[in-house]
């Protein structure tokens, strides 16, 4: 086997593959879309939703995502937590783990926290016509970036040109596969969500469809600024932590780490001498 026919085999093989993955994806995405295509259907011929509302309506969403970003501890509240729970008291270069986990976790939870003050908004916004619709595109493109949609179609089409151009081999019927599973979806050729896809023959005023992109664009925007909020907090409170080590590392336990890495060292230089007296 040339080398031509062995990356061909590979690359049909990697095909194969992401195909399938890509129909996993329509089959997991079938039911968002149909629920959105639900809640759309009953916007037609619909009015759109006051100006001064829609102002108060995302407002509302923009209040809610900032509200979740928690207050950045200071460097003593944290030590107070160590302070206070045993389990993290004791040899304070192994206990540090845990510390250090907590931050993750508390970030964890935190973004958790964001999505659903998010959603909470939803029955704030009960006279907002536009509202259900906006926040199904927000979930729709947010499974969409989960999936990892777009990197996926981009490495598709990488793939495409190569067993095109290298292997002869005709990609015509999975470009059309491809293509359909895209139209099947209503996203455009990176993966995005396209709205005028499906409401395309639909008697939506283009006023309200507008209303229904501009609340899900909003939604999309606060909920990424709250989460880069909260990496300012964990990196605020990793922060502490560093400074607490600093201060709680005293000069006879950085002698004991110097006394432990010279002997490792020293250790090393044994083992070596060993195999050299071996082989001599």
């Amino acid at each position: 086997m040339d080398i031509t026919s062995g990356l061909c085999s590979g690359f049909d093989d990697k095909l194969g593959s992401m195909m399938g993955n890509l129909d996993q994806i329509k089959s997991a995405m079938s039911s968002p879309m149909s629920m959105l295509k639900e809640e759309l259907s009953k916007l037609e011929g619909g009015v759109a939703s006051p100006v001064g509302d829609m102002e108060d309506g995302l407002e509302a969403v923009t209040s809610a995502a900032t509200d979740s970003i928690p207050s950045i501890p200071d460097v003593s509240d944290i030590e107070d937590i160590l302070k206070d729970c045993s389990i993290l008291q004791g040899n304070l270069l192994s206990g540090l783990q845990s510390p250090a986990s907590l931050i993750s976790g508390f970030l964890d939870q935190a973004i958790g926290i964001i999505g659903d003050a998010i959603g909470s908004v939803l029955d704030l916004l009960g006279d907002l016509l536009e509202a259900p619709a906006a926040f199904l595109i927000n979930q729709i493109n947010n499974l969409l970036e989960g999936f990892g949609l777009g990197s996926l179609l981009a490495e598709l089409d990488g793939l495409f040109n190569c067993l095109d151009s290298v292997c002869g081999t005709d990609v015509s019927g999975d470009i059309d596969q491809v293509n359909g599973i895209l139209d099947a979806l209503n996203l455009d050729e990176v993966g995005k969500f396209d709205i005028t896809k499906i409401t395309d023959g639909m008697n939506i005023p283009t006023d309200v469809i507008k209303n229904v992109t501009t609340l899900a664009d909003t939604i999309k925007e606060e909920t990424a600024k709250s989460k880069e909020g909260l990496t300012d907090v964990g990196k605020s409170m990793s922060d502490g932590l560093d400074k607490i080590i600093d201060a709680n590392i005293d000069s006879e336990t950085t002698e004991e780490l110097v006394t432990v890495v010279e002997a490792e060292k020293q250790n090393a230089i044994n083992q070596k001498n060993n195999l050299k007296s071996f082989f001599t």
